[in-house]
């Protein structure tokens, strides 16, 4: 039997458009090492999803194919994870078999984000603002309490009032 986390995990990558469509834009060249190709196996994966008139696709290969998953050790049919856990540990592997083939931005094209942090003074005497930008991959939202998944948005993006101790130091004004 195959973990729920990866076989949920892997059926959302492959109603991905475009991160299938990417997926296949691979000519795995070393024919001689495709039982360890994280791509490959994935490709290979995604084919039956797509082609096959079976029921079920037990991805078999594609977890042989990862050497080092949770904690350095393979991928444990039946054991529990983390699908995030697994996700980010999938999108290293990814990107590390990307770039044998020069496609280092394999990712970015399906999944890449930019989140911008902002710091603004409500000190009008001591006005202040700073803006840092910040790729991401994934978004990790807190769901309890939230009926819907735009008001678990809704919180992740909502602004935060920082006092006491919990003040930025601005040099400009020598205090918090």
């Amino acid at each position: 039997s195959i973990t729920c986390y990866l076989n949920s995990l892997f059926q959302q990558l492959f109603m991905n458009p475009i991160f299938s469509k990417d997926l296949f834009t691979f000519n795995i060249e070393n024919k001689s090492n495709l039982e360890n190709s994280v791509i490959y196996n994935m490709q290979l994966g995604f084919a039956n999803l797509k082609y096959s008139s079976l029921n079920v696709y037990p991805p078999y290969n594609f977890v042989k194919s990862f050497k080092k998953a949770f904690n350095g050790e393979p991928i444990q049919y039946g054991a529990q994870q983390d699908s995030d856990e697994f996700l980010a540990i999938l999108c290293d592997e990814l990107e590390k078999e990307a770039k044998i083939y020069g496609k280092e931005n394999f990712l970015e094209n399906s999944f890449k984000g930019k989140i911008s942090n902002e710091i603004v003074s409500l000190d009008k005497d001591h006005p202040y603002y700073s803006k840092t930008d910040e790729d991401f991959y994934r978004v990790t939202l807190d769901i309890k309490g939230h009926k819907t998944l735009e008001s678990a948005l809704d919180a992740y993006v909502k602004g935060e009032i920082l006092d006491g101790e919990n003040q930025y130091y601005v040099d400009k004004y020598k205090q918090k």
